[in-house]
């Protein structure tokens, strides 16, 4: 893979990164609290610009397709995301949110207009400190000026591989240079970037590559996930322990993080940035009453994720307290009973 030198880069074209270690939806580091209120948005194509009855564009083996819900095709629209969460916000008496427009598919298959609007829009709400997005990348590029000026602050990108035959295997599709040609653009934009990434036997192969990658491009963060295996990856699942002792006996430094979850934070000495997700952790949420509390893996998710169908979802395990927004939009205190109840708040 062929990175570009971008170190002749002007001061306003430098991409900006994060020197807070929680890297998918943290609040502003200059901001100076993590206590923000988190959101979750699930944003993709209209049931008209489904490819192929799917939401996304790529098909990729270890994709759990969460985002249909008993056969039915949802897409919830600008100004109920919108309600909804100025709701949650005014329920939990948060000073401040932070969003993330994120899947269940892809978001850019909302269109650019869309997606642009949904992102001043959330601006517009008072307590709302930061949004960012993630994505495959493959639509990305000729969007991200425009997404950008709409008040986009950070911007993930999914990397399969670093190999067009490699992410063709994973991905199912042969959109590799697309994907580079963002991550490239993306570079030399004034927006923070990351990179997320799924850990298996053949990525194992490609570390020092990565590595290269994320030195080439100024320090970007590779944050390095653990496969949760389906019937279409047990074969190449691969547990991220060994790559955490080799990372930290070769890392320049290490940062240890707890918060909102655990996760080690390695700065190569070439500059790259390599995080990874501890495989085994302490359950941070502060509900401890909860009965699902030993079918957590993480603790809550530290964040409130909005469904596709209109839901409220407060924990990224329970069902139990979600809740329908679409028939009967649910009262304050229904709100903030299931904000507590998912772990979100700690006190009435």
């Amino acid at each position: 893979m062929e990175i570009r030198d971008f170190s002749d880069r002007s001061p306003e074209q430098q991409t900006t990164y994060s020197n807070d270690p929680i890297m998918d939806v943290g609040p502003n580091p200059n901001s100076g609290s993590n206590d923000s209120l988190r959101f979750r948005i699930d944003k993709t194509a209209p049931k008209g610009a489904a490819i192929n009855g799917r939401r996304c564009n790529l098909d990729c083996i270890w994709c759990h397709n969460d985002y249909f819900s008993n056969g039915k095709f949802f897409a919830i629209s600008n100004e109920e995301i919108l309600r909804i969460v100025s709701a949650v916000i005014r329920s939990s008496h948060s000073p401040k949110a932070v969003a993330r427009i994120a899947g269940n598919g892809e978001p850019t298959l909302s269109g650019e207009k869309e997606l642009g609007n949904l992102i001043m829009s959330l601006h517009e709400i008072h307590e709302m400190d930061r949004v960012s997005m993630t994505s495959n990348g493959v639509l990305l590029k000729p969007m991200l000026p425009y997404l950008v000026d709409c008040g986009l602050n950070s911007i993930t990108i999914s990397l399969n591989s670093l190999s067009p035959g490699g992410f063709k295997y994973y991905s199912g599709r042969n959109n590799f240079e697309e994907v580079v040609k963002t991550l490239n653009a993306a570079s030399k934009m004034a927006i923070e970037l990351k990179i997320n990434l799924i850990y298996t036997k053949l990525i194992k192969d490609e570390i020092q590559k990565l590595e290269e990658l994320s030195s080439e491009l100024g320090g970007v963060p590779i944050k390095i996930f653990d496969l949760l295996p389906n019937e279409n990856t047990r074969n190449i699942h691969l547990p991220l322990n060994a790559l955490k002792v080799d990372l930290k006996k070769r890392s320049a430094s290490h940062i240890a993080s707890s918060h909102p979850y655990q996760q080690d934070t390695f700065v190569m000495p070439n500059g790259a940035v390599i995080i990874i997700k501890n495989a085994e952790q302490e359950n941070p949420c502060p509900n401890t009453n909860c009965l699902f509390r030993s079918k957590c893996l993480e603790g809550c998710r530290h964040s409130v994720r909005i469904g596709l169908d209109g839901s409220i979802q407060p924990c990224g395990v329970r069902t139990d307290n979600r809740l329908k927004c679409m028939n009967r939009f649910p009262t304050d205190k229904e709100i903030h009973d299931a904000l507590m109840s998912g772990g979100k708040l700690t006190s009435r």
